[in-house]
């Protein structure tokens, strides 16, 4: 036990003893009413003093997270980026900064420089005048030599589940390997979508009612084999994502939670055992998102982490991702082009 906590319930013991010290004093001198009255004033002062304490606690709660350019969920996603549901950005303020194209570049270790590293991945975003997603192109490069270029092209919309159909023109990519997910559509109800990968044959199914969020339901339902993926929510707002193996056994289980007003990631917390992660958004006084911290630990105990820290330029719109702890000296930027 701390020496703050011990002093703590001291002070909590010695508190409660002079309050029935001074009840017992005033039983014996004073009369019947006179001792109501008194009581009632001190039982009242406590709960004026709870009210305060729990108002102050109130105050002092991270605020809400505001209209933000990205989903955040974009960031917490990282290399897992599913292209076949590219709902990665607020359309109302894409519209509204009249932006036509967003590069997102990353870069690695500057070696203790604020610019500089060694090209590692682009991320070019183009939209139209309404705010909607258009194509994407993906390049990465090795040693400054590009190994992948890739442009996927959506024919449509999302739709109300975040899907949208899309055809990607590949280019170049290295040795054969997929580096990037897409899915195709296999089935749609009330209660459930079912979606198929399109470079493993690999099932997602999310069960969109509470309903069905069993694992026997989903295992009388899918028969899901231990590489399908099992999502609770919409494919693109999950709150609980997992595999399943032995029949009723969940493996690599990630939970999401959201802040309540904009809807939007708060954090997930994943278990790939003997590991857990946590990456959760970190918001300013103004309710701008500062970035985001990234945690792992192992049976409990806390491991490393990385603290990313967003920048903005003159038009409150996000220039920069730097990069502190586990991936110390990596940084990620982002260039505008506007209509």
């Amino acid at each position: 036990m701390t020496e703050g906590k011990k002093k703590k319930e001291i002070l909590s013991s010695f508190g409660l003893q002079l309050f029935t010290s001074i009840l017992s004093s005033f039983s014996y001198f004073c009369p019947m009413k006179l001792r109501s009255v008194i009581f009632l004033l001190l039982i009242g002062g406590s709960i004026v003093s709870c009210s305060e304490i729990r108002k102050k606690r109130s105050q002092e709660k991270s605020p809400e997270l505001k209209s933000f350019l990205f989903r955040t969920d974009y960031f917490v996603a990282g290399d897992d980026l599913n292209f076949s549901f590219p709902v990665w950005f607020n359309d109302s303020l894409v519209a509204k900064e009249k932006i036509k194209t967003i590069v997102h570049r990353w870069y690695s270790d500057t070696k203790g420089g604020e610019s500089g590293g060694e090209l590692q991945k682009i991320r070019r975003y183009t939209f139209d005048e309404s705010g909607i997603l258009i194509s994407v192109q993906q390049q990465r490069y090795y040693e400054n030599i590009q190994v992948e270029n890739i442009t996927f092209k959506y024919k449509e919309a999302p739709d109300a589940l975040g899907y949208a159909t899309l055809k990607a023109i590949d280019s170049l990519h290295p040795e054969d390997a997929v580096e990037y997910i897409t899915y195709s559509k296999d089935t749609y109800h009330d209660a459930y979508a079912v979606y198929e990968n399109d470079h493993t044959g690999d099932f997602l199914f999310c069960l969109l009612n509470k309903r069905y969020q069993e694992i026997v339901t989903v295992d009388s339902l899918f028969g899901p084999t231990p590489d399908d993926i099992v999502q609770y929510g919409k494919p693109s707002k999950p709150y609980k994502r997992f595999q399943i193996e032995n029949l009723v056994e969940e493996k690599q289980v990630s939970r999401y939670r959201y802040f309540k007003e904009s809807s939007e990631l708060r954090y997930r917390r994943s278990e790939s055992y003997p590991f857990s992660n946590k990456t959760y958004v970190t918001v300013g006084k103004d309710g701008s998102c500062t970035g985001f911290i990234d945690s792992t630990f192992s049976a409990g105990e806390y491991l490393n982490r990385t603290v990313s820290t967003f920048s903005y330029n003159k038009r409150k719109l996000p220039n920069r991702l730097a990069h502190k702890g586990m991936r110390n000296g990596k940084y990620e930027t982002f260039e505008y082009s506007f209509y």
